[in-house]
């Protein structure tokens, strides 16, 4: 990718209210919008904090709809603490559940990353969201996803 050229709204990527969006694109009434905490793992290197969406189409054949919105910054440890309960397991492993203000978030806004190859879907980043009246978003720097499996 060229390191000069610098994205444009409307032709690179779009920010939408995130219920909004889904409802036209994909005919979800009433999202659910659930933080949650990705491990790395085969597909990527680092830890991160996406946001599940789920909810049942209302056009189409009506199936469940669930995505994943990476995010669009990294993560603090502040910032797990105020999103995350951490509970640790007898076996020693460790487990994050969202507080229970941010178990199912009000609202998010996302960021529409649209796809340069044909068939291939857009990607949605969140960029904030809104839990109990507040809004939130992630304190670290901008995130740059480098799949495991992209050409360099």
């Amino acid at each position: 990718m060229n390191q000069n050229y610098v994205p444009q709204r409307g032709v690179d990527f779009d920010d939408f209210i995130g219920s909004l969006f889904l409802k036209e694109h994909y005919g979800l009434t009433s999202p659910q919008f659930t933080p949650v905490f990705c491990p790395a793992n085969a597909n990527h290197d680092d830890d991160f904090i996406g946001i599940r969406i789920s909810g049942y189409a209302t056009k189409g054949d009506g199936k469940l709809v669930e995505k994943i919105a990476y995010p669009s910054k990294n993560f603090t440890k502040e910032d797990v603490e105020r999103i995350f309960d951490k509970t640790v397991l007898e076996d020693g492993t460790v487990r994050y559940s969202p507080k229970n203000v941010m178990s199912a978030l009000d609202e998010l806004y996302i960021r529409v990353c649209y796809s340069k190859e044909e068939g291939k879907e857009d990607n949605l980043k969140w960029v904030a969201g809104i839990a109990g009246g507040e809004v939130f978003r992630l304190s670290g720097e901008r995130r740059v996803y480098q799949p495991k499996d992209a050409e360099l």
